[in-house]
């Protein structure tokens, strides 16, 4: 290692970054960014998502080795890169208003810096490990429901949530499997959204593969369910939501928890699980779905989900979970929503009006022996509404409950 080297190694050791930020000052004389290939940016500024523009130069041009370089006449740019092989990640350098008689001097200039970068990539890896197995480690206690620790856990991870404030959970469904620029676009806008915010803040997250963000300061009205009632924070979730589906060509759904203590966190969470599920199961895409909004949904739920199964369970009685009565059930759900008319749910689902009689004669028997009444129907369709959300939030495990009887059997076997 050349002595130059070595001297900048050390002060990237002693100072960090900003001694890099000195040398490239003095040496090259050009605005710099460090940005890493998760669109991460750790010079200038640190721990952000690097702007949007940068982000997609380094999305769209070509690969190239550590001893290559990529330059953009359009935007005058310059890029270079540090591999750490091993961890399969990069540092880019991108050195703006560059012009191309300048590549060779300013090429040059940052070869001295190559090990230093080098290690602050790897220390960044290594620090962001350590964060993120923390964090995990926090939602998990706080998503899970056991709250004794949790307050001083976030402090420990670096998650910065107050005790004395009230927050909320925002779950978001992307609508596909997202990529790792979606991922970054993803904590960016929702970043620039935080700055924007006056009075209220996000903390977007990714934990366990589920996309959600943290938010505080933001109170519903009390005693209102109407939309256009919530306060004007509102609009930016909205407006956001249609933004980043515009430019991301995605159908981003969201479901909204209510407002609890910092150590209640996970009732939050469930209640936006739910808020989204009811609108996935509704064959809605691209809403906002508030939990405070569900009706008796919301109530059903609010009693605990041990409660919620035992509702569709003592409710649906044996065609909620057995052998075939999947059909029953979604006739069931089209009778209640065509007022029984037999002749429009036979439309509905493609099947005879005779089998739809059938149908509705079985379930007869399997609920309680007798025709279904006026006051049976308000809880039959929410006993089918909660069964529907509690398998999409894997409460309930998809399939069924068969008869093994030994004609079965054999049947089987033969």
């Amino acid at each position: 290692m050349k002595q130059k080297d070595y001297d900048l190694l050390q002060a990237t050791i002693q100072q960090g970054v900003d001694a890099l930020g000195e040398y490239f000052r003095e040496q090259v004389g050009k605005k710099i960014h460090l940005i890493e290939s998760d669109g991460i940016e750790d010079y200038p500024e640190r721990g952000i998502p690097a702007a949007s523009a940068m982000r997609l130069l380094l999305q769209k041009m070509p690969s190239f080795t550590d001893e290559q370089y990529f330059f953009s006449d359009r935007s005058r740019t310059l890029v270079l890169k540090v591999s750490l092989r091993d961890e399969g990640r990069q540092l880019y350098v991108c050195i703006s208003d560059v012009n191309a008689k300048e590549i060779r001097s300013v090429m040059g200039a940052v070869e001295p810096a190559r090990t230093a970068l080098a290690y602050i990539l790897r220390n960044r890896i290594e620090v962001a490990r350590g964060v993120e197995e923390r964090t995990d480690a926090v939602l998990t206690n706080a998503f899970g429901g056991s709250s004794r620790q949790f307050v001083e856990a976030c402090e420990k991870s670096g998650l910065h949530l107050d005790a004395d404030r009230k927050y909320s959970v925002m779950l978001v469904d992307l609508g596909q499997d997202p990529t790792e620029s979606t991922t970054v676009d993803f904590r960016a806008s929702l970043m620039w959204l935080d700055r924007k915010a006056e009075g209220a803040d996000f903390y977007p997250l990714i934990w366990r593969d589920r996309y959600l963000a943290i938010l505080s300061g933001i109170v519903p009205r009390t005693g209102s369910c109407r939309e256009e009632d919530q306060p004007a924070w509102t609009d930016l979730i909205r407006g956001w939501r249609q933004e980043f589906s515009a430019s991301r060509k995605l159908t981003v759904s969201i479901g909204i928890g209510e407002v609890h203590p910092l150590a209640e966190l996970f009732r939050s969470y469930e209640e936006a699980r739910i808020a989204l599920a009811y609108g996935m199961t509704k064959g809605e895409r691209g809403f906002i779905r508030w939990s405070r909004n569900l009706g008796v949904i919301r109530a059903i739920f609010a009693q605990g989900m041990d409660e919620a199964i035992a509702f569709y369970r003592d409710t649906l009685g044996r065609i909620a979970d057995h052998e075939t009565d999947s059909d029953l059930r979604t006739t069931l759900r089209v009778l209640l929503e065509t007022n029984f008319n037999f002749k429009l749910t036979a439309e509905r689902l493609f099947v005879h009006t005779n089998t739809v009689r059938y149908r509705y004669e079985r379930i007869s028997q399997l609920i309680d022996g007798k025709n279904i009444s006026a006051d049976m129907r308000i809880n039959l369709y929410a006993a089918l509404r909660v069964g529907e959300i509690l398998r999409e939030i894997d409460v309930l495990a998809p399939g069924y409950v068969g008869l093994a009887t030994r004609s079965n059997i054999a049947q089987n076997h033969s």
